[in-house]
């Protein structure tokens, strides 16, 4: 391993998005009797206050301007594909046999009572993974996440699932540092862009099974106050003869596509405290007229010759 965290020029980024499971580190090195020669394959550490924040793989290098790209050791999981036979296996227990049969070290794995039964062929493990996912978010309206930490890899329920069943508290203050002084970070950030949608709203749910031929519909599933403010906006779903569709997935359903997409972005300029994609932030802004508990969905770390000290732009979706 190389650790650049002294050495990294200015500029710097570091970023996640909620869709991948991996962070991507973009840096530039001037060339020293140290760090003569950084080839792909090498592995890249970034540490503040002596923790380590970022691992990875250099997977792309610019020769001319002594620029590359590195990605954590989940981009191995989206770049091998696979034959996988499952038979009514407990959807943890299935990653957690994909990492360990990989050779990975694993960290938490939390259970979950979706039961996977399918065959995977010519599927990327990360690809895999996120089809698990989707499926426990369908029958449990559980969001799991997926990710690599300090050499471990974790499976686990989000922080969004865990503050709706009350066991997990949003942060309301992070660290920033000027001139020394410490701060609330949150109290000095950039104007805030706040949007909201109906785009993708869907108000009711019919479900149908088919047997190639006919349609039969076995469920319907629909919130009236909904449909009465924004109009019907309504999605079929069609299932098999034999796929075990129960209502409660109906139910979910409805519940994960029946809401307002409210997003905002924005800047914090002197942020001294990690985060990552999926942590819970409790905001009031009274003058941008936003208050409540947001999801980091995206972020991105610029770093500069202050090394504990760095500006983060952050996309983040209302919880409640």
């Amino acid at each position: 391993m190389i650790d650049i965290s002294n050495v990294v020029k200015d500029g710097t980024n570091l970023k996640k998005n909620l869709t991948n499971f991996s962070w991507t580190m973009e840096f530039g090195i001037a060339k020293n009797n140290v760090f003569d020669d950084i080839e792909l394959g090498d592995i890249m550490v970034i540490k503040l206050d002596d923790k380590e924040i970022f691992s990875g793989v250099v997977i792309n290098s610019d020769l001319t301007n002594n620029t590359y790209q590195a990605i954590d050791y989940c981009w191995y999981f989206s770049n091998n594909e696979e034959i996988r036979q499952i038979q009514g296996i407990e959807a943890s227990v299935v990653v957690k046999n994909m990492l360990e049969q990989f050779g990975a070290t694993v960290g938490q794995v939390d259970s979950c009572n979706t039961m996977i039964d399918k065959l995977f062929f010519g599927k990327t493990i990360g690809a895999i993974i996120k089809e698990i996912i989707q499926n426990i978010k369908e029958l449990e309206n559980l969001d799991f996440r997926f990710f690599y930490h300090a050499s471990k890899f974790y499976f686990v329920k989000s922080k969004k699932t865990k503050y709706k069943q009350n066991v997990y508290t949003p942060i309301s203050t992070l660290n920033g540092v000027l001139n020394k002084n410490i701060f609330n970070a949150l109290d000095y950030i950039t104007i805030p862009t706040r949007k909201a949608s109906i785009e993708n709203m869907r108000n009711c749910i019919k479900v149908f099974q088919s047997d190639g031929k006919d349609y039969r519909q076995i469920y319907n599933k629909k919130n009236d106050s909904s449909i009465i403010k924004y109009g019907l906006m309504q999605k079929l779903v069609e299932i098999k003869d034999g796929d075990n569709f129960g209502e409660d997935r109906a139910n979910n359903m409805l519940l994960e596509n029946n809401k307002v997409e409210e997003k905002i972005s924005l800047e914090l300029p002197l942020l001294s405290q990690f985060l990552d994609v999926g942590e819970l932030l409790e905001l009031n802004y009274e003058k941008f007229n936003i208050h409540g508990v947001y999801e980091i969905t995206n972020i991105s770390y610029t770093f500069s010759n202050h090394k504990t000290i760095f500006k983060a732009s952050l996309d983040l979706e209302r919880v409640v």
